[in-house]
């Protein structure tokens, strides 16, 4: 699964906003919404913190 598609299905499923995840990233909300709309590729790290927040499953197959 690709990390934009893991992006949109976390934020439908837990209804999450983009400025609080790209916040939680330490990153602005234009840059996440590149990320998410898949205009932009994302560092490792950010993959990496992405997985730390909370009530994020790591059982999920990332591919970057």
């Amino acid at each position: 699964m690709l990390f934009v598609n893991i992006i949109q299905q976390l934020k439908e499923e837990r209804n999450l906003l983009q400025r609080n995840l790209a916040a939680s990233l330490d990153m602005d909300a234009p840059m996440f919404s590149k990320i998410e709309r898949d205009e932009r590729f994302t560092k490792r790290a950010k993959v990496t913190a992405f997985a730390k927040i909370p009530n994020i499953s790591k059982n999920k197959t990332i591919n970057v």
